[in-house]
């Protein structure tokens, strides 16, 4: 059978490496095993001067992408004779409102716009995203986040439901028990909002709670708030930071009773994915998470993590009844990790195939 050739045209920084939503979203499993007979897969930040059947765009694709650039682009797939399927994971047209630091000008965003209105398919990652976009695009479907179970510890066994995941013995050592959060470096406000919880509880608890942070913390308000507290910021090596790497570090190095993911409920936040709650399910941590649609809709309250409301006493006392009930907590992770192998890594149905509609639609030009 003649495979389908896709080139992907990832987002990434100035280094030309992708970013880790390229990673996730298109390059992990666009080669996965399950798509190996379909797919002949190539990739990079320019075009292939191979003949291709579909070119994939990433989010904004360059950071110094302008609208005649992306108008070339977008005919110079067309007189190949290819066909442009646009991905997209965050409402960046929210973006503008939102991150001052980000910086979305007039310019890009007639790019963001040239690639939703010309792409035969949008994939996106959330049904608010696709509600947002709908108005944009004539042809969108929805693909959510999975994790590639290649790069998790056991991943390929327990995805086919051969090894008995354990809820395993608590983690603390010498009576102690570690809370952990993990983000990027553009999550602090997130990270500002729980602050004075982490702190009442770790003056309530002196000498029996750590906390553990990797990424984060680029702001000296967010390292003002934490100052004096049982807090270790854990930095990936170098040879550690993309993400094929990243991942299998994090799950190794990182042996947390309890996961924070605070997220704030704004216009960009409401159309995220539920990518943290796969991480810390992969790490089997009990994780508490903001009471917003990114993770509403997939973890179940008080079984595969709490749900918790946009205020420091909500996440104090959430903190609190966990650190309370050991047990609980480790039941918890336990099922969270259960349903992530179950359901939400690349090998379990629909996973990576899911790609394979999504190219089938992009050729054909219809669902």
């Amino acid at each position: 059978m003649t495979r389908c050739r896709v080139h992907v045209l990832f987002e990434s920084s100035s280094d030309g490496r992708p970013y880790a939503s390229s990673h996730i979203r298109l390059l992990r499993p666009l080669t996965h095993p399950a798509l190996h007979h379909a797919v002949q897969l190539s990739s990079g930040p320019a075009l292939a001067a191979e003949e291709v059947d579909i070119v994939i765009v990433d989010r904004l694709w360059r950071s110094d992408v302008t609208l005649d650039g992306a108008a070339a682009l977008i005919e110079e797939i067309r007189q190949r004779g290819a066909r442009l399927l646009y991905s997209l994971d965050d409402n960046l047209l929210a973006l503008k409102g939102e991150r001052k630091d980000f910086d979305l000008t007039q310019a890009r965003q007639d790019v963001l716009m040239a690639f939703l209105q010309h792409a035969d398919l949008v994939v996106v990652s959330t049904d608010r995203l696709q509600d947002v976009i709908r108005p944009f695009s004539r042809n969108t479907l929805v693909i959510p986040n999975y994790l590639d179970e290649r790069l998790l510890a056991g991943g390929r066994d327990r995805a086919r439901g051969s090894v008995h995941i354990d809820s395993g013995v608590l983690r603390r050592q010498a009576g102690r028990m570690t809370i952990g959060y993990m983000g990027t470096r553009t999550h602090d406000v997130d990270l500002r909002m729980i602050a004075p919880a982490l702190r009442n509880v770790c003056n309530r608890h002196d000498g029996r709670v750590a906390v553990e942070l990797v990424g984060v913390m680029t702001r000296s308000e967010t390292l003002s708030l934490l100052h004096g507290l049982p807090c270790r910021v854990i930095e990936p090596g170098a040879v550690y930071t993309e993400y094929p790497a990243f991942l299998p570090w994090f799950v190794a190095t990182c042996r947390w009773d309890i996961a924070l993911a605070p997220l704030a409920d704004t216009e960009l936040n409401r159309c995220k994915s539920d990518i943290k709650f796969l991480d810390y399910a992969a790490l089997g941590a009990a994780g508490l998470y903001s009471r917003v649609p990114a993770y509403a809709e997939t973890v179940q309250h008080g079984i595969t993590g709490l749900l918790v409301d946009e205020n420091p006493d909500a996440w104090e006392d959430a903190i609190e009844h966990l650190i309370a009930r050991p047990a609980r907590a480790m039941a918890m992770g336990a099922l969270a990790q259960r349903y992530l192998f179950g359901r939400r890594v690349l090998a379990a149905t629909p996973g990576a195939r899911a790609w394979l509609d999504a190219l089938t639609i992009c050729h054909t030009g219809s669902e």
